[in-house]
């Protein structure tokens, strides 16, 4: 049995396509996975530029766990999968001057039906509460860049499977209040 949850390559992959979908336009938005290697900024004021920050966050959801034994055809071995959520922070953190035009994008485009259908089938739905985007000027060489931040949790479907061997045999051991004790062995 596959176990369901996704690497981090691969929820870069979807949260990029997703949003270069819900930002849209031509030509097709400058939506990073990382961060420009050769020193500060790597654009120019005038770049629209959104860069994605994904990690996992704590949250009540995350501590509750599931364990379902399921049987594998084998009088040996049986599988063991564990279920839990875990939840996802998802920052977009956008520069240019069209920063806050494509937060608000990103905003409401991400109820929209494509975008929850495109989600549920990696496993990974939305909490619908979250702080709109901020708009945050930054400076850079003494030129002020526009750059608003946008964060959206998720949560998200982790479930592991794990072969276990059954029991196949248990000492009982038995002591009565003379002190006699019995042993046995229960076998399957």
């Amino acid at each position: 049995m596959a176990d369901k949850f996704n690497s981090l390559k691969e929820l870069e992959e979807l949260f990029y396509d997703l949003t270069v979908s819900l930002i849209g336009g031509s030509p097709e938005p400058e939506v990073r996975q990382s961060w420009p290697t050769q020193g500060q900024p790597g654009f120019t004021v005038e770049d629209n530029v959104a860069f994605l920050k994904i990690y996992d966050i704590p949250s009540a959801i995350t501590e509750q766990q599931e364990t379902k034994f399921e049987y594998m055809e084998s009088p040996e071995y049986y599988n063991e999968k564990i279920s839990y959520t875990r939840t996802l922070n998802i920052s977009w953190i956008i520069y240019g001057p069209s920063s806050w035009e494509w937060a608000t994008k990103i905003r409401y485009g991400i109820y929209y039906q494509e975008a929850h259908d495109l989600l549920a089938r990696n496993n990974i739905y939305i909490v619908p509460s979250f702080d709109p985007p901020r708009r945050i000027p930054e400076i850079w060489a003494g030129l002020w860049y526009e750059r608003c931040d946008l964060e959206i949790s998720f949560n998200e479907l982790i479930q592991i499977n794990r072969e276990s061997h059954y029991v196949e045999k248990v000492p009982v051991v038995v002591v009565d209040e003379n002190n006699i004790r019995t042993e046995i062995i229960i076998n399957k």
